[in-house]
C-alpha cells in the first residue's frame, strides 16, 4: 500500500479500513464522489497486481528452493 499515490492511498484507507462512504471521503478530501470511487478502484487494482508478486516472493522463501530445513524431529 505504501507504493500507492497519496490520493489513492488516502481513499483506500478511508474506504476499506475505516469503512467510510465515498460521499464522506469526498468531503474530507475535497473530491467528488466519482473521483473517490475512481481512486479506490485504481488503488485496489494496484494492490491486487502487487499481491501475486509479493506472495510469489514469500512462497519461494518458505517452500520453493529447498534451502529451508525442517526443524521437526
Amino acid at each position: 500500500m505504501a507504493g500507492l499515490p497519496p490520493q489513492q492511498f488516502d481513499a483506500v484507507v478511508l474506504r476499506y479500513i475505516l469503512r467510510l462512504s465515498a460521499q464522506r471521503i469526498g468531503w474530507y478530501m475535497g473530491l467528488s464522489e466519482q473521483t473517490v470511487n475512481y481512486h479506490c478502484r485504481q488503488g485496489k487494482q494496484r494492490i491486487e497486481q502487487a499481491v501475486p508478486t509479493l506472495l510469489k516472493k514469500d512462497s519461494n522463501a518458505i517452500t520453493g528452493d529447498g534451502s529451508e530445513t525442517d526443524t521437526k524431529d
